[in-house]
């Protein structure tokens, strides 16, 4: 899943926990392999790494949902990449600018919203909605993010 900031990218992984569980009774959907049948993904992480996650980003984790930006150590950028190709993880949500930076394959890519937040007001005459802060993506970063997913010498299923 793509969004525009690493605010957003919390609240996703968040929300998607929330709504896992109101629907189905619990975040099953999320889960994923592991090398230990009992270990949860924030346990499967290094102790170095361990320490740079946040508390909200734990709890994600716990669910089978990494949350990836730009904010984040490279250390722990790469540990979650790794973890979701292998399939500790069942989701990975990302700040868009993500789409230049990870590599990782997908077989479904969300977008959530084609717009990067730079924290500037446009004017009413440079967007249809009021109040909204950023600029539209170039197709080509949306085509970046969207490319992520079915490809075909990389995914076997």
């Amino acid at each position: 899943v793509f969004v525009p900031s690493a605010h957003q990218a919390q609240l996703t992984a968040t929300e998607l926990i929330r709504l896992s569980v109101a629907a189905h009774g619990s975040a099953q959907m999320f889960a994923c392999q592991s090398s230990d049948h009992g270990a949860s993904s924030s346990g499967e992480l290094s102790e170095s790494v361990r320490g740079l996650l946040s508390t909200e980003h734990a709890h994600t984790l716990e669910f089978g949902i990494g949350v990836l930006h730009g904010k984040q150590p490279a250390a722990l950028q790469r540990e979650l990449v790794r973890m979701f190709e292998s399939d500790r993880l069942g989701v990975l949500v990302a700040t868009s600018d993500q789409a230049w930076k990870c590599r990782a394959r997908a077989q479904l890519v969300v977008v959530k919203g084609t717009e990067a937040h730079d924290g500037v007001a446009l004017s009413c005459s440079q967007s249809s909605a009021h109040g909204r802060t950023g600029r539209e993506l170039p197709l080509f970063h949306i085509l970046a993010m969207v490319g992520r997913a079915g490809r075909p010498l990389m995914d076997s299923s």
